[in-house]
């Protein structure tokens, strides 16, 4: 699904550069109102001067803001300083022409949300980059999954001790403290 975004997105630059003539910018690149709206991933286009130009139903409930209170803003009036701060060595990486996936914890909501996050750089025909789209694809149940998976390799299923494998982890943790 993520695939398909990137390329109707890759798709719509393609198609403005080809019937614009001139010097792409964000705001001819950045689908409509609604578009991509469908897709349960969060996503969003920002440009090289740091503003949103584009977000999609998904990001505006995940802000807890309508797109109109989004789009115009910076990151930081979006995120909140200390989260923008968080996120500031992806965000440097990506508008020097990097693509960049990581991976974040969100705390402080009902219940803590992980996110596995990409910045891919939007660049215009010179190869100058005019900002990046990021989307964002709760991976919340997996890491849970994972933990629970972990949990059962290295306790006792009965008395939920460690087992031979939790007590070596456990020791190796030790060590490395």
């Amino acid at each position: 699904t993520r695939r398909c975004l990137m390329a109707s997105l890759s798709a719509t630059i393609t198609q403005d550069c080809a019937s614009g003539g001139g010097r792409l910018t964000l705001t001819q690149a950045t689908p409509g109102p609604g578009a991509g709206d469908q897709l349960t991933y969060v996503w969003a286009v920002v440009g090289a001067d740091g503003h949103y130009r584009f977000a999609n139903r998904a990001f505006e409930l995940w802000c807890g803001r309508p797109r109109g209170q989004i789009v115009g803003l910076t990151l930081p009036e979006v995120l909140g300083e200390e989260e923008y701060q968080r996120s500031l060595p992806w965000v440097q990486r990506v508008l020097a022409g990097e693509t960049v996936n990581f991976e974040k914890e969100y705390a402080g909501r009902a219940h803590n949300r992980h996110l596995a996050i990409s910045y891919i750089p939007l660049r215009v025909d010179d190869g100058a980059v005019e900002g990046f789209v990021g989307i964002a694809q709760d991976i919340t149940e997996h890491r849970e999954e994972a933990h629970r998976v972990l949990m059962l390799s290295e306790r006792d299923a009965l008395t939920g001790v460690l087992n031979r494998a939790g007590f070596e982890r456990y020791l190796q943790h030790k060590a490395q403290e």
